[in-house]
């Protein structure tokens, strides 16, 4: 019982009629041991009443995350049944409830940045790309493919997806540009080259993008954007011409 008093995870043991019968944690402004769980289980859920008879008869383990309000704060717990066994019967169950709430909260925010990132990719004119270099495998945003003439899934993630629709005339370029940045060698990768549209075309693009460095030095993921600029190149050509 002291172990289970300064134990950092809330735990309680329910008997075989389904009451609460040991908690280790006294809430700071309770006299009541039981309110933690009151809170977190009310008999008013049927999720939770099932899980237990569930324990109870079939020797079932549960798991769930649940909200309450403790000391006036709203807190998420993950909260597990683990029915102790004896004679092949469910002799008690032992109920552990872990505080999650900076998990949720940091879960929350991830949700968020992804949706702003995903709602931004989706609205911007350039396409996105990302290069894991540790598994060699890219990520070719909805709006690159579709300015190279494709849909979603005709593209897969191999880099070579971009790389050998590159002009032959400029894939040295190219390679060059991709190393010296890789290395270290320039703060960002910038990049103009032709690449094949679908349609067996060229289209000139300007690739930029930054490195992601393991401790400030090796590379281990490369992200950008891509931009056509055919308009550009047909502009500046007429002008030369002209000239």
């Amino acid at each position: 019982r002291s172990i289970l008093q300064n134990a950092p995870v809330h735990v309680g043991q329910i008997d075989p009629s389904g009451n609460l019968a040991f908690n280790n944690w006294d809430i700071s402004d309770s006299n009541d041991p039981n309110t933690l769980f009151t809170k977190l289980l009310p008999e008013s859920d049927l999720e939770f009443k099932q899980a237990v008879e569930n324990a109870q008869i079939n020797g079932r383990p549960w798991l769930a995350e649940l909200e309450a309000e403790v000391n006036y704060q709203r807190s998420w717990y993950e909260v597990r049944l683990s029915p102790i066994l004896a004679d092949g019967k469910v002799e008690s169950i032992i109920l552990t409830a872990e505080e999650i709430t900076e998990r949720k909260q940091a879960e929350e925010a991830l949700r968020i940045s992804e949706e702003r990132f995903s709602v931004a990719v989706r609205g911007a004119n350039d396409g996105i790309w990302d290069w894991d270099l540790s598994s060699n495998m890219m990520y070719f945003s909805q709006r690159c493919k579709k300015m190279l003439g494709y849909n979603e899934d005709d593209i897969g993630t191999s880099p070579d997806e971009w790389l050998g629709r590159v002009h032959p005339d400029d894939v040295k370029q190219v390679k060059d540009d991709l190393a010296a940045h890789i290395q270290g060698y320039t703060p960002h990768f910038i990049t103009e080259h032709r690449i094949m549209h679908r349609s067996g075309s060229y289209r000139w693009v300007l690739m930029r993008g930054l490195a992601v460095r393991i401790k400030g030095k090796q590379a281990h993921r490369l992200a950008g954007s891509l931009t056509d600029i055919t308009a550009r190149k047909t502009t500046e050509e007429r002008l030369m011409h002209d000239a």
